[in-house]
């Protein structure tokens, strides 16, 4: 997980803190998602975290890239659910590229069984993009879940 942060000080809050909204979760309101053994830090930093360096970028100045490799969250586990199905795009994006995936079994299985009949390459993105990228999809992580 990287963490990109600012040279000139800036006020952060730990989203963790925030009340609101959030998308309902699967059914039984279980989250798919194992269990953390290691949360996202703000606080990160060159004495907690791997220092990338710096880099410029437009109307923001300098900014010091930080990463936090040991973090197991949700979202980092949808990072790599996605990242591990994406790898099979060049091939087309199909059933089996899900199903080699890196994701829970409720995603592969949701996956597989709403393009069982597809037959239209747009239709297994659309299928993918439902499932896994927008808001409510069954395997987007949900602000619950941590």
């Amino acid at each position: 997980m990287i963490l990109a942060m600012l040279t000139a000080t800036a006020a952060c809050s730990d989203e963790r803190s925030a009340t609101g909204p959030t998308e309902p979760g699967p059914a039984g309101g279980n989250s798919i998602w194992r269990p953390a053994s290691q949360q996202f830090r703000v606080d990160c930093d060159a004495q907690s975290c791997e220092d990338l360096g710096e880099v410029q970028i437009a109307h923001l100045g300098t900014v010091r890239m930080y990463a936090q490799p040991d973090v197991d969250d949700a979202i980092s586990q949808w990072a790599g659910c996605l990242d591990s199905a994406l790898e099979c795009l060049d091939s087309g994006l199909s059933a089996n590229c899900v199903a080699v995936a890196s994701c829970p079994t409720e995603c592969k299985l949701e996956y597989a069984e709403s393009v069982a009949d597809a037959s239209e390459p747009m239709a297994y993105l659309a299928e993918f993009q439902r499932i896994f990228i927008d808001a409510g999809g069954l395997c987007r992580p949900r602000p619950t879940d941590r």
